[in-house]
């Protein structure tokens, strides 16, 4: 696949996101009463720079290669969608979440996961998880009661810049953090 797209299409999908997701999250009192008070909207975007993007791929293919003895099939990246807790959950200070986050409580992330393959589809996993036989374990696996100590850190990748900024702090948003394809999509 071609790493290019049409103009008219990307404004398309994320302008489609904003009319048809956005206004309704940041419109809905459950989501919004869980943000911390004067948070103006809900993120639109996440941006990681490309040396955390190119040292979590880095990692994830070195661990791989040091302690899967089997792969099946390539190596990827599983993208999830998520939400910070709300304002006043007790996880706020913890290592998982240090209190200079707190003020994303109840916004979109976007966490990046390491995916194999198996020979049929694409299994999230933690290369640092792996079977006696040298076999990746699947994340189920890893997460589920008896698996992983909670909390225990995993390879995975989180903490990329949210857009909007939770509190206004410029004009426009997308130009005060440098987003602005998304003011030119919102002029459209």
């Amino acid at each position: 696949m071609e790493n290019r797209m049409y103009a008219n299409i990307a404004m398309n999908l994320v302008g489609n996101y904003a009319q048809n997701h956005l206004d309704v999250i940041n419109h809905n009192d459950n989501l919004t009463a869980i943000r911390n008070d004067g948070s103006i909207s809900d993120s639109r975007c996440v941006w990681f720079s490309l040396d955390t993007v190119n040292t979590f791929i880095s990692a994830v293919q070195s661990l791989a290669a040091a302690k899967c003895g089997i792969l099946n099939g390539g190596l990827g990246v599983r993208i999830y969608f998520g939400e910070y807790p709300a304002a006043d959950s007790e996880l706020w200070g913890t290592p998982a979440l240090p209190m200079e986050l707190q003020q994303y409580a109840g916004m979109h992330t976007l966490l990046m996961v390491p995916t194999y393959n198996n020979g049929v589809v694409n299994v999230d996993f933690d290369p640092n998880f792996v079977n006696p036989n040298g076999t990746p374990k699947p994340m189920a696996q890893v997460c589920m009661p008896g698996g992983v100590i909670n909390p225990a850190p995993l390879t995975m990748q989180n903490h990329g810049t949210l857009t909007p900024p939770p509190f206004d702090n410029a004009g426009t948003y997308g130009a005060s953090v440098g987003a602005t394809f998304m003011d030119v999509v919102d002029t459209n």
